[in-house]
C-alpha cells in the first residue's frame, strides 16, 4: 500500500481537486494521500467547524481515498481549538492534525495544543524547515521541534519536508523515537534520503509529496532510487502510516 502522508487540497476550491487528488493517485499507482485543507495561515473562529464539516461530507463516499486531517492554528482561542479537535479528531473523521507556519512549534503558547494531542494519541505534522533566506516569522525549524518533542515525550510528532531540514535537521530530531520525519521538501536531492534511513531506521520515515507543489510520481523516486530491503521500503511508503493514523483504515 502507497500513502502519501502530505498532499495539500486547496480549501476554496476543494470539491475540484478533491477529484483531481484522486486522478493523481491512479496516475501514480498511489492508494491514498492524506486530505489536509490549505487555508489562510491565522485561522478565524469557524474555520475549524467548516473544515470538519467538510471532512465529512468529502469523506462521505470518498473515504477510501484519503486520510483526513484537521488544519489547526494554534493562535485560535485554545477553548475553540480544544472544541473543534474533540469534535472532529477526537469523534473523527480526522485522525491526525496539521499545523502550518502560524506558530513556532516549541513557543509556550503551543503547549495546550501538544498536551491535548498527546493526551487523546493524535498524530500531528508540523510544517518545518531550516532557511537562511526567506523563512517566515513563525516558522518552525527542527530544533524547534526537537525542543517540542523533549517536552512531550508522548506526542506524535511528523516534522515535515526531509530535504528542507536537511542533515542538521535529522541530527537535530535523532534522540526522539517520537518524531518522525516525511520524505518531501524540494525536488530530491541526492544523499538526505539515504543519511535520514541510515540515522533513523525505516520505522520513522513517512513518504510525502507536498502536492500540489511537487509531481508525486518525481517524489516516488526518492524512495524507489534508495538501496533498502522490501520490507523497509514498505514501511515508508505506507506501512508507517498505517500505524500512525490507524483509524483511517
Amino acid at each position: 500500500m502507497i500513502i502519501d502522508c502530505h498532499w495539500h487540497v486547496l480549501f476554496d476550491d476543494y470539491e475540484r481537486v478533491i477529484q483531481t487528488s484522486i486522478n493523481e493517485l491512479k496516475r501514480c499507482g498511489m492508494d491514498r494521500c492524506a486530505l489536509m485543507f490549505h487555508l489562510d495561515l491565522y485561522q478565524k473562529e469557524g474555520d475549524l467547524h467548516r473544515q470538519g464539516e467538510a471532512l465529512k461530507k468529502v469523506l462521505k463516499d470518498r473515504k477510501e481515498y484519503f486520510v483526513p486531517f484537521l488544519t489547526v492554528d494554534p493562535n485560535v482561542d485554545f477553548g475553540i481549538v480544544k472544541e473543534g479537535v474533540e469534535e472532529y479528531v477526537v469523534k473523527g473523521p480526522a485522525v491526525a492534525v496539521k499545523v502550518h507556519h502560524s506558530m513556532k512549534a516549541d513557543r509556550k503558547e503551543f503547549e495546550p495544543l501538544a498536551n491535548l494531542l498527546s493526551m487523546h494519541g493524535i498524530p500531528v505534522l508540523i510544517h518545518c524547515w531550516y532557511k537562511t533566506v526567506q523563512k517566515y516569522e513563525n516558522e518552525s525549524d527542527p530544533s524547534n521541534i526537537a525542543n517540542l518533542a523533549a517536552k512531550f515525550p508522548d506526542l506524535k510528532i511528523i516534522m515535515a519536508h526531509i530535504t528542507g531540514c536537511g542533515f542538521r535537521g535529522i541530527q537535530d530530531i535523532a534522540p526522539y523515537p517520537n518524531v518522525y520525519v516525511d520524505t518531501s521538501g524540494s525536488q530530491p536531492e541526492d544523499g538526505i534520503m539515504q543519511y535520514g534511513l541510515d540515522l533513523l531506521g525505516a520505522d520513522r520515515i513517512l513518504f510525502g509529496s507536498d502536492f500540489p507543489g511537487r509531481d508525486p510520481a518525481t517524489q516516488l523516486g526518492r524512495i524507489y532510487s534508495l538501496d533498502m530491503s522490501e520490507e523497509d521500503r514498505n514501511k515508508i511508503l505506507g506501512g508507517n502510516s498505517v500505524r500512525l493514523f490507524g483509524g483511517a483504515f
